[in-house]
């Protein structure tokens, strides 16, 4: 049985975001890394509709999402502009089918915390 997207998620900011991930799923080896840096952070809150199925998961901040994992090998995150040149330097992949600046990074990216680190700095803007 799914979970229903936690209200305060279900905004004009993440629309694009949620119907994206919809109908995805998700391994569960590429939330370890994820979860082993974000699970410091207490401000920082996970979801997965459906972890039983593997589902999609995305973690957030007040009514923010900035990271996804997603299928086998990527997790998605929600970068400034600004530093798209350089998410894309170090191996990231800009994607198109999310509205705002959603970059896809290796689950095994060598600068991963790093990333999550600007990530979670910007949704909390």
């Amino acid at each position: 049985m799914q979970i229903a997207v936690p209200a305060e998620l279900q905004n004009t900011q993440n629309k694009s975001v949620l119907a994206y991930l919809r109908p995805l799923s998700c391994h569960g080896d590429i939330i370890e890394p994820i979860y082993a840096v974000l699970k410091k952070q207490p401000a920082v809150k996970f979801f997965c509709p459906d972890p039983r199925n593997f589902k999609y998961c995305f973690w957030y901040v007040d009514t923010s999402i900035f990271a996804f994992a997603q299928g086998m090998q990527h997790i998605g995150l929600l970068l400034p502009a600004a530093l798209q040149s350089k998410a894309i330097a170090s191996g990231a992949l800009k994607t198109n089918d999310v509205a705002g600046d959603w970059f896809l990074f290796p689950y095994n990216h060598a600068e991963l915390a790093k990333w999550l680190g600007i990530a979670l700095a910007f949704a909390k803007q």
